[in-house]
Formats: structure tokens, C-alpha cells, sequence
């Protein structure tokens, strides 16, 4: 709007209309596909009000200016709708895959004859939870390996 109000108040020379092409662009960096359509749409009345002011909605300037924004708003509208799929698609998958890893991974005992197993360190991202290491076992007087140490991962212990 705020485009719209400066080019109504700029001299006649003066174009301000094609910025109108920015609205839906920076909508789809944080809206959804409904929203940028919506401004989409709100930028190609603006720029139709913005032709009937100047008394040239039907040259070719100004037909060349609106039909950019509506290719343009049609393109980002469309690649908005094909995030919001791959985005639930993806959500779906990691849904998919925690069950599977929860069903699958069971929890480790705490010994296996004379190796103690320490439990895994906590993931240090949300993502990480499948490729959790298990290295880092150290030798115990037992004649065993124990579970990861803080800061070395294989010591000898007398």
C-alpha cells in the first residue's frame, strides 16, 4: 500500500508501480501460498488503481507492467504451494521414521558378559536421534570394554 500511496503522490514522470512485483516475492518468504495469493492479487488491483489515476490503463507500458505481476505472482504462488507439500511430505517421513526407529532401536543392556555399555550420548540435535554414536568403549580391569568416557574414547585401565 505504502507503494501505491507514493506513486499516486509522486510526479507524473515518475513510476512507481512495477515495485508492486515485491509484495508477493517477500509474502512467500514467510506466508503461505493463501497469503501470497492474496497480496498477489491485492498488488495487481493496486497497480490497475494505479493505471486508472495516471489514464493509462491500456497502454502498453502499463499492460507489459501487469502482466509481469501476474505471471510473477502465478509462479510465486505455485512454488509457495509445492514448499507447503514438500514440507508436509517431509513432516510425514519424519513422523514415519521415529516410529520406526522407537520400534526398531530397543535399549542397549547395561552389560554384555564383561562389557559394560554405557548408554549413547544425548543427541546434540533433534536430528541426530537415528546416527547416535556407539564408539568410544573403553578397557575395564575385567578384562572387558566399558562404555564411552567423557573425554577419551578408548583407555587402558590397569
Amino acid at each position: 500500500m505504502a507503494i501505491t500511496v507514493a506513486d499516486i503522490l509522486s510526479p507524473q514522470n515518475i513510476h512507481l508501480g512495477p515495485l508492486l512485483v515485491v509484495a508477493p516475492a517477500l509474502t512467500a518468504s514467510f506466508g503461505g501460498s493463501r497469503l501470497t495469493a492474496a497480496i498477489g492479487a491485492l498488488s495487481i488491483v493496486a497497480l490497475v488503481l494505479l493505471s486508472a489515476i495516471r489514464t493509462s490503463v491500456f497502454t502498453s507500458n502499463h499492460e507489459s507492467q501487469l502482466i509481469a505481476l501476474v505471471v510473477i505472482s502465478a509462479f510465486t504462488v505455485i512454488f509457495c504451494r509445492l514448499r507447503e507439500r514438500h514440507t508436509a511430505e517431509l513432516r510425514q517421513v519424519r513422523s514415519v521414521a521415529e516410529a520406526a526407529q522407537q520400534v526398531v532401536l530397543q535399549p542397549l543392556p547395561e552389560r554384555m558378559g564383561t562389557l559394560r555399555i554405557a548408554p549413547p550420548p544425548a543427541p546434540r540435535s533433534a536430528c541426530v536421534s537415528v546416527a547416535q554414536s556407539f564408539s568410544g568403549f573403553e578397557y575395564s580391569r575385567h578384562c572387558g570394554l566399558e562404555g564411552p568416557s567423557r573425554h577419551r574414547s578408548v583407555r587402558a585401565s590397569a
